[in-house]
């Protein structure tokens, strides 16, 4: 399970949202518990600072949950500072070049989360479950460098 994130500051407002929900595993029932935050402009964060931005198709979305879940779910929610969802306008205007196709576009420099992402990790069994759980949802990653993958529909 993720850390809770500690208190915020700035102008921002927030209303926090707690779920609690199940989820079976090889080791039998886990429960998980998922801290999320709505915050003022539409986007909702979650523990450590995993913000999903506003402005995302329904396919961006459901793919920044997707993984945001996964995340939660295998405790791997520490970005390490290098860690973000961004919608492809939000990437654009950081004029980068690849991913602008996308749905959405997650970075993955360090932190727990990369092993999702990046095969130099050498965790193939949580690559291969994070995939087959966004092909559920018609859409797909690809990792447009080694830090940063871009998600998208099929």
């Amino acid at each position: 399970m993720g850390r809770r994130s500690s208190a915020r500051s700035g102008a921002r407002a927030f209303s926090t949202h707690t779920s609690l929900t199940n989820s079976d595993n090889r080791f039998g029932s886990r429960t998980t518990l998922i801290d999320t935050h709505h915050d003022s402009h539409g986007g909702i964060e979650m523990a450590d600072n995993w913000p999903i931005p506003a402005g995302l198709s329904k396919e961006g979305k459901e793919a920044a949950e997707v993984i945001r879940a996964l995340l939660v779910e295998k405790g791997l929610t520490d970005h390490g500072g290098g860690g973000q969802f961004y919608t492809p306008q939000q990437w654009r205007d950081r004029e980068e070049e690849y991913g602008l196709g996308s749905q959405l576009i997650i970075t993955h420099d360090g932190g727990d989360h990369a092993a999702a992402f990046n095969p130099d990790y050498g965790d193939y069994a949580l690559m291969e479950e994070l995939r087959l759980r966004l092909d559920r949802a018609n859409i797909y990653p690809e990792q447009c460098t080694s830090w940063y993958t871009a998600i998208y529909s099929r």
